[in-house]
């Protein structure tokens, strides 16, 4: 069984969309959190205020942008073992709200956690939704 997982979170930044496109044109060290020279970096969520934290490995494309929209691919996997932790494909876009407020979303696609989520994710659903 295949289980993909859609993200997507938006925010409103308060800076013109003129700002933000340059921001993102100059590439993902000026934006993507934590993003050292290799292109590695660390995802994942806050469980209980500790973060469980992966290596990555982040491919991020060329901008395509008019003066009131971006958008800009991007790819992430594990570093290391890849088929056991979150794979992502997706796009960072922008669009201007109005002259000083810009909508920043994140959006994509992958499988979550690898194997350990397809099974976790599988066991959960069948217990859940199983006969009773």
């Amino acid at each position: 069984m295949l289980i993909r997982m859609r993200i997507q979170h938006s925010v409103h930044v308060r800076r013109p969309a003129r700002d933000v496109s340059n921001a993102l044109a100059s590439g993902p060290a000026k934006w993507f959190p934590r993003l050292d020279e290799g292109s590695i970096s660390a995802v994942g969520p806050r469980v209980a205020g500790v973060p469980l934290h992966k290596r990555v490995v982040v491919e991020v494309g060329e901008p395509i942008r008019t003066s009131s929209w971006a958008v800009v691919p991007i790819a992430w996997r594990a570093t290391f073992p890849e088929r056991l932790f979150p794979a992502m494909v997706g796009r960072v876009e922008m669009n201007a709200l109005d002259k000083d407020v810009t909508k920043l979303t994140v959006r994509g696609a992958g499988r979550p956690w690898g194997v350990w989520g397809v099974s976790l994710t599988t066991r959960c659903w069948a217990r859940s939704h199983g006969p009773r």
